[in-house]
């Protein structure tokens, strides 16, 4: 089967990830290997990503395990400024976010931005809810 090569008319968007999240930090993964993430309304690769293997998987669980051993002695207010530190930054990427589902999945990229919108504002007001109610912040 041939590779298919990104469309050069859209060059500039797109975009190759080498390397996997693990532990906070971008790594190589153990065995290296790609996948071209297909465009299904043109079918043209949009992205190259590097997949994982179960030795990498092994890794995620080891450093996952490690960081629930500090995070679980976090305080809720200390995992509420955790998760608003999230949310601000997925607000700071919105368009970004939206345009990349928008493609990955090809629908309107307005579907989107509404649907993105609204689960983030569930999630703050989810988020507010638990800081309100939380007996520790009274």
């Amino acid at each position: 089967m041939a590779t298919r090569k990104p469309n050069n008319t859209n060059a500039r968007s797109y975009s190759r990830v080498s390397k996997i999240y693990i532990d906070g930090e971008w790594v190589d993964p153990v065995t290296p290997a790609t996948l071209d993430v297909i465009n299904p309304t043109t079918e043209e690769p949009f992205a190259t990503i590097s997949m994982g293997s179960a030795a990498d998987v092994d890794n995620a669980v080891v450093a996952a395990k490690m960081a629930f051993e500090s995070f679980s002695n976090t305080t809720v207010q200390e995992r509420i400024e955790m998760l608003s530190a999230i949310l601000d930054e997925y607000g700071k990427r919105y368009d970004d976010i939206a345009a990349a589902i928008s493609t990955d999945v090809a629908t309107v990229l307005a579907i989107h931005v509404i649907i993105f919108g609204h689960a983030c504002n569930i999630w703050s007001e989810g988020l507010a809810a638990v800081v309100c109610s939380h007996s520790e912040l009274r």
